[in-house]
């Protein structure tokens, strides 16, 4: 699907970087859409999902979000630049950048896990 590579954290920690390939073998280019595949932005939530999993071992996962936009498509071959910044523990904002460095998507995600206080 993805490899996220080049992660780097902020000195503070609130802040986490990362570049990512978007893979064309990825199964849901399969469906989105005929001659013109494009990643859905389920499947973008669920790539920012498993990199926040990647990084905290608390068990957080996307339970809600708000002021979610979509505004570029992407597509498979892509390379996206990933940046995830935290307000608190349970409350992280995230941009997906292109590589000419425009804005594909944005928004405010809520975080729940085993460990995570709510």
């Amino acid at each position: 699907m993805y490899e996220f590579e080049n992660i780097v954290r902020s000195e503070d920690g609130a802040e986490l970087f990362a570049r990512c390939r978007i893979n064309r073998t990825y199964a849901i280019f399969n469906g989105h859409f005929e001659g013109q595949p494009l990643m859905p932005a389920a499947a973008q939530l669920q790539m920012i999902d498993e990199f926040i999993r990647s990084d905290r071992q608390d068990g957080a996962r996307i339970i809600g979000g708000r002021t979610l936009k979509f505004v570029q498509q992407i597509h498979p071959d892509d390379m996206i630049h990933l940046l995830l910044r935290y307000r608190t523990r349970t409350m992280v904002d995230f941009f997906i950048q292109k590589e000419d460095a425009s804005l594909a998507s944005k928004g405010t995600l809520m975080l729940m896990g085993d460990d995570v206080d709510n």
